[in-house]
């Protein structure tokens, strides 16, 4: 297997390419999350992904760090066209079956990436009057503040991620045509990086609640300056997400997880 490690906007991302049939992804998953010993890792990992190939298409399968299952990481699958250029095939469009269905990947040029995620996957509700729940792969419930500093954040976060079907935390600030988010995912300690699924959900939530604003592209930002554009084509019947990618290096592991032969990218 050969892994891979990911900064995508400030979501760390791990990425395991199989090789042959010779182990399962559960086991692959295990590999990776032990590979993180390395000294070459500065950065705990918010999100894991397994690809193996599937006739003329990859199957992904996703992990959240506490080893909790996702259906879908728009993170992870940004990040495959560099794989896919890094095994000498070509990077432009590549499918990829997931658990919401297949999507595509995109290569847009050095350091960028996106993925097409047909809307049909994504589910909506709105339990109560403050807040909207979108299943983006991993269920995000989304709350729109005046102030992502509020108090509120830190009790509603704990109570969102800790629950019994926990979610991912997600606070957004309308900022004009922009959106402003703070998201807390679930199994990641911190506050998240950035998050593809998040700014996803982020905009889901604003056109339910705003069904008036057509608007098809609308860049959401995090801490630290990273941003994210999401695009709904409606015609299609997807919603696109492009954001930054950079590898910051490729492993091959033996299957026992225990050795490492790193090179740079």
């Amino acid at each position: 297997m050969r892994a891979y490690f990911f900064d995508a906007a400030g979501n760390h991302v791990v990425l395991g390419m199989l090789q042959s049939a010779g182990i399962t992804p559960e086991e692959a998953f295990g590999i990776l999350r032990g590979s993180e010993r390395t000294p070459l890792v500065e950065h705990p990992s918010d999100s894991y992904c397994v690809l193996c190939r599937e006739h003329r298409t990859l199957r992904a399968r996703f992990w959240n760090p506490d080893g909790s299952f996702q259906d879908l990481c728009g993170d992870a699958l940004r990040c495959v066209p560099q794989i896919m250029a890094d095994l000498g095939e070509p990077p432009e469009r590549v499918l990829v079956n997931t658990r919401i269905g297949p999507v595509a990947t995109l290569h847009l040029g050095s350091g960028m990436g996106g993925v097409e995620i047909p809307t049909k996957g994504i589910s909506i509700e709105a339990p109560n009057a403050h807040e909207v729940v979108v299943n983006v792969g991993t269920p995000h419930r989304v709350r729109f503040l005046s102030d992502l500093d509020d108090t509120s954040v830190a009790s509603l976060r704990a109570d969102w991620v800790r629950a019994n079907l926990p979610e991912a935390a997600t606070f957004v600030k309308v900022e004009g045509a922009a959106l402003r988010i703070r998201s807390f995912e679930r199994g990641v300690r911190r506050e998240i990086g950035s998050s593809g699924n998040a700014a996803i959900a982020a905009c889901f939530a604003y056109a339910h609640r705003m069904p008036d604003d057509a608007r098809e592209l609308r860049e959401v930002s995090f801490g630290g300056g990273r941003r994210l554009r999401v695009r709904f084509d409606r015609d299609a019947g997807t919603v696109i997400l492009y954001g930054a990618c950079r590898l910051e290096f490729g492993c091959d592991l033996v299957t026992d997880g225990e050795r490492l032969a790193c090179c740079s990218p």
